[in-house]
Parts: C-alpha cells; structure tokens; sequence
C-alpha cells in the first residue's frame, strides 16, 4: 500500500492579497509528500463529483485555498515532478487569487482524504493524503547497510558565510567526501545527494534517498550566528509532537531519528574532546523539510559555527574535518549495532 501525504502549511496573518507559496515534493517507495507554504491565513473549499469515463465511475475531489501564489521557479519543477499511477492531481492558480488542487481517481483503487493540523508555529495547515491500496514493495536485496549522506547547500546555494571567507556548502562537501571514504571502507554503502558544486533541491535530495531505500540519512550542515562568540556542535531531528494534532504515521521513524540524533551528537563532542575543548549544544528537536521528507531515521547536524574565528580555522583544517568525521562514523555504527 503506497500513501501520499500532501501538506498545505500557512501562516495565521490576516488575509491581505495573494502570497508567494512554496512547494516540495517527497517521493518514497512507500510514501509520497507534497509541502506547500504560503505565510497567511487562508481558507478552503471541497468539492467531491462523480465522473464517468472509458466505463468506470471515477471521483473527482476539488480543493480550493484562497490567497496563495505558486510562481517561482523551484516550485513549479517540484509541481511537474508529482505523477501518481492512477492518480491525477491537478494544481492551478485562478484569477482571483486562489489555487485549485484537483484530485482524480478511482475509489477502488485510491482512497484521498483530507485532515488539518497546526503547528507549535501557530501555522495553520492541510494534509491531505493520498493512500493507494493493493500495491506490493519489493524487498530490497542488499544485505549491506544503505546510509545517505546530505551535504548542505551546493550551487547558487552558498549557505553561510565564514569570517574566514569560506562558505557552508564548501565544508559540508569536503566533510562529506571524507565521511563517504571512511563509511565505505567500513563496509557500508553510500549515497551521496551531491557528490559536486551543484544546487540539489531537497525534495530531490530526499525522493533520491527514499528510492535508494538508505537505511540511515544524515544531513550535514554548517552553523552561523550574528554574534561571533557563539560556538559548539548541535544535531537536530524530526518529532511529529511538533504539531497538533499530532501526525503520527511516522511515529516509530521519529522515535528512531531522536535516538539516531543521540548517537551522532554525543560521538561527535566525545571524539572531538579529546583533543579541544568543545561546546556541546545537545540534540533539538525541528520541523525542517529535508528531515520531514525521509522515510528512514534522520538527523542533521551543525558541526560548527563558521561565524566564531577559532571554529572557522579549524572547520577548514583537514585535521579537524577527519576528526569531525571519525565521531560521525562511530556515531553511526554505535546507533546501527543498537537496533
């Protein structure tokens, strides 16, 4: 059985006139996601018809949110990338500042509902899911472990900037590299997001990852702060307590991503210990859609704060970047050897 969820999350500012939106589309073999944004209160409509075509009743649900936009570029490629089988979905901006979200299929082959939640952001939002029935998933083949290494940024992406003049997508690449090495002469598989300078938008990042069937994602990222002195290593991941009411079809994968998130942090601030001094900023809990788009146990980590001028030089060094990925392999493989 193979489920899209389509979530429509929206702000709660007073409807003044359309508003840019955002959209993401998170492909899996077993479950598809499409996040859409837009920074406003809004309103919708449902329509449900039955339609008669090539002699089978099919049903048409129509969905109508007033006051969004979708006109930049990434978000039109995330648009063109959603095909279901046996689905078709329909999105179209009206003249009067609406979008029109069409759902078309078969009742006995799909089944499409509608839910809202809200976010502890005070966002309002819809998720609608998509569950298809009947559909089979192969077993993977593969006896070794599958994990997928996100460097942050790449391309016209630069993330942040370093008082070193260095950017993020810079050290999440090198780090990265170095940490695919390692992992693979240890015996793991692994898949790379990006392996170049390139912009990668994250739902291909994680469509990418799900389709692989990684066992393990792990997005690597760079900190900064406006104040300099800021310092320390900090891993975040996915919790679905972070809305209300709660989603909780990825429940056991949120309860597996904290522990994961556990492991990385506290390997990580060990093994750099032993050599410096090192603030440990603990493991947080984010909505963030590189996280919420994988199936499988996920966590994204600052290693460091390219905005402090000791950590900066140290995060360039390749020294500390083999140190950096040694607490991360032995993150992984302590997290691995425990479920």
């Amino acid at each position: 059985m193979k489920k899209l969820l389509l979530y429509v999350v929206m702000g709660m500012s007073t409807y003044v006139g359309a508003m840019p939106s955002k959209l993401y589309f998170h492909q899996s073999v077993h479950c598809d996601q499409v996040v859409f944004y837009c920074a406003q209160r809004f309103s919708v409509t449902h329509q449900r018809k039955a339609v008669a075509k090539d002699g089978r009743m099919l049903r048409k649900d129509i969905f109508t949110i007033r006051g969004c936009l979708v006109n930049d570029v990434e978000t039109l490629q995330a648009y063109a990338r959603i095909n279901h089988r046996g689905t078709r979905c329909k999105l179209t901006q009206l003249a009067d500042d609406s979008m029109k979200l069409v759902f078309v299929y078969d009742p006995t082959v799909v089944k499409v509902s509608m839910h809202r939640f809200e976010s502890i952001q005070h966002s309002y939002g819809l998720a609608f899911m998509v569950e298809k029935k009947f559909q089979s998933i192969a077993a993977s083949s593969s006896t070794k472990r599958v994990i997928a290494l996100d460097c942050g940024h790449g391309g016209k992406d630069n993330g942040a900037e370093g008082i070193n003049g260095i950017f993020e997508k810079d050290l999440t690449l090198a780090i990265g590299k170095r940490l695919e090495k390692l992992l693979r002469q240890q015996g793991y598989t692994v898949f790379m997001t990006r392996t170049n300078d390139s912009f990668v938008p994250l739902d291909i990042r994680t469509t990418s990852a799900n389709n692989v069937r990684a066992d393990l994602f792990l997005s690597l990222h760079i900190n900064s702060a406006p104040r300099s002195h800021v310092s320390g290593i900090e891993t975040f991941c996915n919790d679905g307590s972070l809305y209300a009411p709660q989603v909780t079809m990825f429940e056991h994968k949120d309860q597996q991503s904290e522990k994961f998130a556990q492991a990385i942090q506290q390997s990580v601030i060990n093994t750099v210990r032993q050599q410096y001094n090192l603030n440990d900023r603990l493991c947080k809990k984010k909505v963030s859609q590189v996280l919420m788009g994988t199936q499988m146990p996920s966590a994204l980590i600052e290693l460091g704060f390219c905005s402090n001028q000791d950590e900066a030089s140290k995060l360039n060094a390749a020294a500390y970047q083999d140190l950096l990925v040694q607490g991360l392999a032995k993150g992984i493989h302590q997290y691995l050897k425990r479920v």
